[in-house]
């Protein structure tokens, strides 16, 4: 995939209790002069931590305010034909359904989904000069694609925002600056959003959904979220990540581990007499 990429960080101990990580992609051909480009689509990673399985898909949907439509076509085509878990003969029956999202405890939905406020240029930047800094944005959320359409339960069905949005809509800028930009006048919108569904409910609390507006090398300022979720027990039918991992890695973050703890207690060592 084109400006898509997905990375899962988790502490080096636990990957002894990780399934082997699956992934697979869903690619949109590009209009643009390059047919093989493809700059839109969906990157899918799952995998269980002991009994709880975990899906995560970056997508990256249709551009424009009239592409509302698309955007939702889009949806449908993920979760329909990104076939994960691979083998899904130890789905219990509830697990199993033509929904993606549907097969996993856990899931997160991430990235520029391209969503538009469906008002003029000018309107969005006024009433963002008029707030200022008072994180007042429920109002533009009321012409929100993305929240009118998970309102009619049409996308997202069963997902969740993390948290109430609480930061200013992150296109378009100004390239190397905090400046909506004014030339093609794209209405600034909150098109990078995270989403999240657990099977249970209460599972995935949310704790911080923010914007972070200081990195200005992109047209997009990227979001961030905190989340805590409850982890089952293992099975042992479900085989795990082991040793299919860079060992060479594995033991050089344990040896820069040890090495700052012993730096530490070295730090800290004073006696004391009672």
């Amino acid at each position: 995939m084109v400006a898509i990429m997905s990375v899962s960080h988790m502490d080096r101990f636990l990957i002894w209790y990780v399934s082997i990580p699956e992934d697979e992609t869903h690619n949109t051909r590009s209009p643009c002069a390059i047919p093989i480009l493809k700059t839109k689509g969906a990157i899918a990673v799952s995998f269980r931590v002991f009994g709880t399985s975990f899906l995560f898909i970056n997508s990256h949907f249709p551009a424009h305010e009239t592409q509302c439509q698309r955007r939702l076509d889009e949806y449908e085509k993920i979760i329909t034909s990104i076939q994960l878990p691979k083998d899904t003969s130890l789905l219990k029956t509830r697990y199993i359904t033509s929904d993606l999202t549907g097969r996993f405890d856990c899931v997160f939905w991430f990235g520029d989904l391209n969503f538009r406020v469906e008002l003029t240029h000018e309107n969005v930047c006024q009433y963002l000069e008029s707030i200022k800094s008072n994180d007042m944005y429920e109002p533009l959320l009321e012409y929100d694609q993305l929240s009118q359409s998970m309102a009619k339960s049409v996308l997202f069905r069963g997902f969740a925002e993390a948290s109430r949005v609480m930061f200013a809509p992150t296109y378009k800028f100004e390239l190397n600056s905090d400046t909506y930009e004014t030339v093609l006048r794209r209405v600034p919108s909150f098109t990078d959003r995270i989403l999240y569904r657990s099977k249970r409910l209460g599972h995935i609390v949310n704790y911080q959904y923010n914007s972070v507006p200081k990195f200005n090398t992109s047209d997009h300022k990227p979001v961030f979220a905190l989340f805590d979720a409850q982890i089952r027990h293992g099975r042992d039918d479900i085989p795990l990540n082991l040793g299919l991992f860079n060992r060479e890695v594995y033991i050089e973050g344990l040896r820069r581990r040890a090495a700052e703890a012993g730096r530490k207690i070295s730090e800290n060592h004073d006696c004391v007499v009672a």
